[in-house]
């Protein structure tokens, strides 16, 4: 067997050995001695109208278990867990905040939770902790293998089953941000490099600690918060630079020899990171050159670092997505994902477009605040016909607000103030354009205008890449004043997700990954919500 092959069957043996896809079908057969039956008319009633039951009815029971067939042999092994039951206890998990020792104390002993599962008797379990965790590894590792997250593929497939049932209209939607700030300590600087030196220590061979032991035996005899507590403030930089030079000789002496070794690899990282060899001395890099990409936690790598209105986060960003014409009885969220947070609004929503457009054809009206306009957007906008109306817009307000546009009939660039037109000509390096002295002089707004001021004319000067942000500043004028303040709702949508936040604001898992998981399972839980509520009332 060539070694290509060997890594692959190894990937596909970690991924599905022993387990053999079923779909569950078993919640459809009805019980004469099931749960219900010996409830009372009246509890039968008040369950039938339960939240639990809904979720049952139009969640569990709307999954499509076969998108998930790839995570398992065909006919092979036992069984998998019914997938329809880990998907709903996904999105219960997450949603809620809750731990999984406490969702399986709900699924056992909860009789509204076992209703939403599709359990009809008062005895057994669908899975047990480790089955969980293993089918979460499973999805894990498919996206790593085929470039595909099923719980989006899951996510996708039904919105558009509500959406298409609920006849909502989705050619005018909303978009916002927010800070996903995963279960992790924020560690000074030292004390990260003390924390991954001590993890890689950890894990060297006997003989490789005992070569190294003299070496970084003083960041040993305590755990890495209780070093830097014992440092002096003066202490520090010094400090830095011994760290500095322990690091470069274990990279010199290791990088070939371990380079495949994960806990190696995030020491590298932090090294590249953190230091610079030059002119053969190993130097600290300042605080400005090392980046908001840089590592914030070996626990999770794919956290990074974000200053938003005077406020840090370590963490990832989600982006929310949802409906928002003024005819639908509900709105649903239709896009999320998840970023890195010092990846601006604007690079992810560029991303988004096709998928969005993919999802719901019609979308031609999307409602943003300032953070998402950036030439890439508008092109990308313009491409798929769709208008972006934009909201908090960058940039202090002008004095004089001057509209640019392009009049397609005479092929020209105009510029308009509040009481003159003119066509704009190209400059030395800008564009320019000339208002005549003679109205400036009677205008209210002569004193404030930002165009400089001639013999004959006040001159204007801009350049031709601000005509799609122009675009977006007129796109606001022109749609109906109901319908300027759209975007301001989607706030509301963000604080649903913060739901399953600890609370210290985070959610209660590390990495990119269970992150997606996390916003996806959210996202499944305010629209069934929604609905819900919508059928209630």
């Amino acid at each position: 067997m060539s070694p290509r092959r060997h890594k692959v069957f190894s990937e596909r043996s970690v991924q599905k050995r022993g387990t053999m896809f079923r779909e569950n079908s078993g919640h459809l057969q009805e019980n004469l001695f099931g749960t219900t039956s010996q409830l009372s008319k009246q509890q039968q009633k008040r369950l039938g109208r339960s939240k639990e039951f809904y979720l049952y009815e139009h969640f569990f029971s709307e999954i499509d278990e076969k998108i998930f067939e790839p995570l398992y042999f065909d006919n092979n092994g036992r069984p998998n867990a019914a997938i329809n039951a880990l998907v709903t206890a996904a999105m219960l998990h997450s949603h809620n905040g809750w731990s999984v020792e406490f969702l399986i104390d709900q699924i056992n002993f909860n009789l509204l939770t076992r209703t939403a599962l599709g359990m009809k008797t008062i005895d057994g379990t669908p899975f047990c902790e480790a089955t969980f965790y293993n089918f979460q590894n499973r999805l894990r590792r498919h996206e790593e293998l085929a470039g595909e997250n099923l719980l989006e593929v899951q996510f996708k497939k039904l919105t558009a089953k509500q959406i298409k049932n609920l006849e909502l209209k989705t050619g005018i939607q909303r978009t916002d941000s927010f800070q996903v700030m995963t279960n992790i300590k924020s560690r000074s600087r030292v004390e990260l490099l003390v924390e991954v030196l001590i993890r890689l220590y950890r894990v060297l061979d006997l003989s490789v600690q005992e070569r190294f032991c003299e070496l970084i035996a003083p960041y040993l005899e305590e755990n890495s918060q209780q070093f830097v507590y014992s440092l002096d403030k003066e202490d520090i930089p010094h400090t830095l630079e011994q760290l500095g030079t322990v690091y470069h000789a274990l990279h010199e002496a290791l990088n070939h020899e371990l380079s495949g070794l994960e806990e190696f690899k995030t020491f590298a990282r932090v090294y590249t990171e953190q230091f610079e060899f030059a002119d053969q001395k190993i130097a600290v890099r300042t605080a400005e050159s090392v980046g908001s990409g840089s590592l914030q936690s070996p626990d999770d790598l794919d956290a990074t670092y974000r200053k938003k209105r005077q406020e840090s986060h370590k963490g990832l960003v989600a982006v929310v997505t949802e409906t928002a014409s003024l005819e639908n009885p509900i709105q649903l969220i239709t896009d999320v994902c998840v970023e890195k947070n010092n990846v601006d609004d604007a690079v992810i929503l560029e991303k988004r477009i096709e998928n969005l457009k993919e999802m719901t054809g019609d979308l031609n009206e999307l409602h943003v605040d300032g953070g998402f306009g950036s030439e890439g957007v508008d092109s990308k906008v313009a491409e798929h016909g769709i208008d972006i109306i934009q909201t908090a817009v960058k940039g202090r307000e002008p004095a004089v607000d001057f509209e640019i546009s392009f009049n397609s009939e005479t092929g020209k660039i105009e510029v308009s103030c509040p009481n003159q037109t003119v066509e704009a000509t190209e400059a030395r390096r800008r564009m320019k354009a000339e208002f005549s002295e003679n109205v400036c002089r009677s205008c209210p707004f002569a004193d404030r205008c930002p165009a400089q001021k001639g013999k004959k004319y006040r001159t204007y000067r801009f350049d031709k890449e601000k005509l799609p942000a122009e675009k977006r500043k007129r796109n606001i004028r022109k749609i109906p004043p109901e319908r300027r303040t759209l975007r301001a709702n989607v706030e509301a949508t963000v604080k649903e997700f913060s739901r399953g936040f600890n609370s210290s604001g985070k959610i209660k898992t590390r990495g990119m990954f269970k992150a997606m998981v996390y916003v996806i399972a959210s996202a499944f839980a305010v629209n069934i919500g929604r609905m819900y509520r919508f059928q209630a009332a």
